[in-house]
């Protein structure tokens, strides 16, 4: 009996220590929705539209217009004077359902035991059921690439839509890209961890062609995970900050023939011309950190994303936060950017139409088009400010819930200082 008490206690901390949400994902879009009489920011124009409406039918976006719209029978009508209409923003590399509290190891699922385990996928790990995503989304924030780290090929990441019962529900792309932690250049494995990679490549490829041209050849899950990348279906996702780590990791892509992303890239700036050179876009690591080298201007990470704007290079911002529960910062890192002379249009595109366009989402997510995921969020004012509130969100024409535990535990606490009288 004992015992058994004592299983049940410790099932019931555990499931404390999870912090599994207790909100339910949202129903299939029954009926057209049309958000009408609000300021809409399409982001794909500068200007927006006053008083505008969007209609959302079977989760895409079917009309974006001015004035009145034409009503149908059936048409559920949000009233949205005097609120502003935009994109749900899109986080990338992040760990969102794979590290919820780092004091419960069951909870963190984040990396794989190797060094070079292209055959992971993030996908597979997620939890939906995350305290951690309803806090995310209710600032904004409904779609993420949620990516592993670790080792020098650390698996896949999937960009997901952040509700859902299960990960099948979630996903939107399962393999969004194949993510890397570059080497840094001048330790002494370096030659030894770059000759690893190259070699890991030149095998994938050679085992390829011989299971093409002989289908006896025995199958390798590692190789074939590599497969999209070799195929340009999908980018390497390659995380380095340095210079030089910048410059072998476009070489690396170059040499292989592959797609590269760069995510991080404190010295980008350094590798303008290189960048340019090659196409890759840069995703940068948030605003909200300290410069990487003692010779950096106080401003660098604030700056970093309009000067790289400014020189051509398409840039995403992500939040990087060093706990997975602040990554509903991301607007701000964007609004830091604005604040620091990047144009706000621009800094806003950071986290919705580039970041779509990046992880190879644009004709779907990002802006407020025709054709496009019904996922827009209704707000207050503009929301890479910290005094914005998002009053409405919708992921595919479905209305998400936006309490979550952190609104839970405000709201019961506004009621005890109601009851000493000491608020409204």
């Amino acid at each position: 009996m004992r015992h058994h008490i004592v299983a049940v206690l410790g099932l019931l901390i555990s499931a404390a220590a999870w912090g599994q949400s207790r909100q339910v994902p949202a129903a299939d879009q029954e009926r057209p929705i049309v958000l009408s009489g609000g300021t809409i920011h399409t982001v794909a124009d500068a200007d927006p539209i006053e008083s505008g409406f969007v209609r959302i039918e079977n989760g895409l976006i079917t009309q974006v217009g001015a004035g009145d719209p034409m009503l149908k029978s059936g048409d559920q009508v949000i009233d949205c004077q005097g609120a502003h209409v935009y994109p749900g923003m899109i986080l990338i590399d992040t760990q969102l359902g794979l590290y919820e509290t780092s004091a419960v190891e069951v909870t963190l699922d984040y990396n794989e035991l190797g060094s070079i385990t292209p055959e992971a996928s993030a996908l597979l790990a997620i939890n939906p059921d995350s305290d951690l995503i309803p806090v995310t989304r209710s600032n904004g924030v409904l779609t993420g690439v949620v990516a592993p780290s670790g080792g020098l090929v650390s698996g896949w990441g999937a960009t997901v839509r952040f509700d859902g019962w299960t990960w099948e529900d979630m996903a939107i792309q399962p393999r969004s890209g194949l993510f890397f932690d570059w080497p840094r250049v001048g330790f002494a494995k370096s030659a030894e961890r770059f000759e690893e990679l190259d070699t890991l490549i030149r095998d994938a490829r050679r085992w390829s062609a011989a299971r093409e041209a002989d289908p006896t050849v025995g199958p390798d899950a590692r190789f074939n995970a590599l497969l999209p990348v070799l195929d340009k279906e999908a980018p390497a996702f390659i995380r380095a900050d340095t210079a030089p780590q910048i410059e072998t990791a476009v070489a690396f892509g170059a040499r292989h023939d592959i797609d590269v992303v760069i995510v991080g890239g404190d010295e980008a700036m350094e590798c303008v011309e290189t960048l340019l050179a090659h196409d890759i876009p840069v995703v940068v690591h948030g605003t909200h950190r300290m410069p990487g080298r003692r010779d950096e201007l106080w401003d660098h990470q604030y700056t970093l994303p309009g000067r790289l704007n400014e020189a051509g290079i398409k840039v995403a911002i992500a939040a990087n936060e060093r706990y997975t529960g602040h990554e509903r910062n991301l607007p701000y890192h964007a609004g830091t950017a604005a604040a620091h002379g990047m144009d706000p249009q621009e800094a806003l595109r950071t986290v919705t139409q580039y970041a779509a366009e990046v992880i190879g989402l644009g004709e779907v997510l990002g802006t407020i088009e025709v054709g496009k995921y019904g996922t827009v969020i209704v707000t207050n004012g503009d929301p890479l400010e910290v005094t914005t509130n998002v009053s409405k969100a919708f992921i595919e024409g479905r209305q998400i819930e936006l309490e979550n535990r952190q609104t839970q535990l405000r709201d019961k606490y506004l009621q005890k200082y109601r009851r000493q009288g000491r608020v409204d």
